[in-house]
């Protein structure tokens, strides 16, 4: 359960701090036109963003308890 919760927690965080920077350079309803997604709302390109980047938070924590385990 630690592991877990060091796992999804940061990652947790890392994905709420990237996605109000990336939408501070990036306009959501340039990504609405670029994808074609014309019933998307602004809210749901937020929250996609940010699932995204948890996703990406998680593999990049999951990779680094991984490699931090000792090499028998």
């Amino acid at each position: 359960m630690q592991k877990l919760i060091a796992v999804l927690w940061p990652s947790f965080l890392v994905a709420g701090v990237a996605t109000i920077l990336f939408s501070n350079f990036v306009d959501p309803d340039l990504l609405i036109n670029a994808v074609g997604l014309a019933d998307a709302s602004r809210l749901a390109v937020y929250s996609i963003t940010w699932l995204c980047f948890w996703l990406m938070g998680i593999v990049t924590a999951i990779l680094t308890c991984h490699f931090l385990k000792p090499v028998n």
